[in-house]
């Protein structure tokens, strides 16, 4: 589920899909609330982020853990609220993100700057993940939301016989051995 705040105030709820990014286009959404609870979110989450690049995405119903607020991060999301998190934590987080800032506890805040750190240190990233193109990357997530073949190269604009290409380079990359195996390693990984 997803949940958009336009300029008014007025918030909306769409489906976490592509029928959600068209709708917070529509409204004109400043922030998008993302439940991250579904096992497709994390995919969901990079998507947004790239296709609606001026609004903030906050996660909603995250494990407040180092991994998955580093991986949110990494996926452009700007702010978020743990599982047990309450209506005061969801309207700072939200407030945050209306003027840019992340509101975050020091123990995550410590895990990110581990990050940012390692990532400075060696140029790359460490996980597996990060050794697919930025097309394949694009390609993977729209896999992780269930998307066919045809679809993603509808959705693209490129060839069928490409798609195919970069969905086995995928699977290979990643030792998978079918598509249900790279919505998992999106989010394990």
């Amino acid at each position: 589920m997803l949940l958009a705040l336009d300029d008014v105030g007025e918030v909306r709820a769409c489906e976490l899909s592509l029928d959600g990014i068209d709708a917070a286009r529509r409204m004109d959404a400043h922030v998008v609330l993302l439940d991250m609870s579904a096992v497709t979110s994390p995919a969901a989450a990079r998507l947004f982020t790239r296709e609606l690049p001026g609004v903030s995405v906050v996660a909603l119903a995250l494990p407040e853990t180092e991994q998955s607020v580093v991986a949110c991060a990494e996926a452009g999301i700007v702010g978020y609220v743990p599982r047990e998190g309450t209506l005061d934590d969801l309207i700072a987080a939200v407030r945050h993100a209306v003027i840019g800032e992340t509101l975050c506890p020091p123990m995550i805040t410590g895990g990110l700057m581990r990050r940012v750190a390692t990532l400075a240190g060696d140029g790359q990233p460490h996980r597996a993940r990060f050794r697919l193109t930025a097309r394949e990357r694009e390609i993977a997530d729209q896999i992780a939301l269930g998307l066919s073949n045809r679809a993603i190269a509808d959705r693209l604009g490129i060839e069928l016989c490409t798609v195919k290409n970069h969905v086995h380079n995928i699977l290979d990359k990643l030792g998978a051995m079918q598509r249900a195996d790279v919505a998992r390693f999106l989010v394990d990984g």
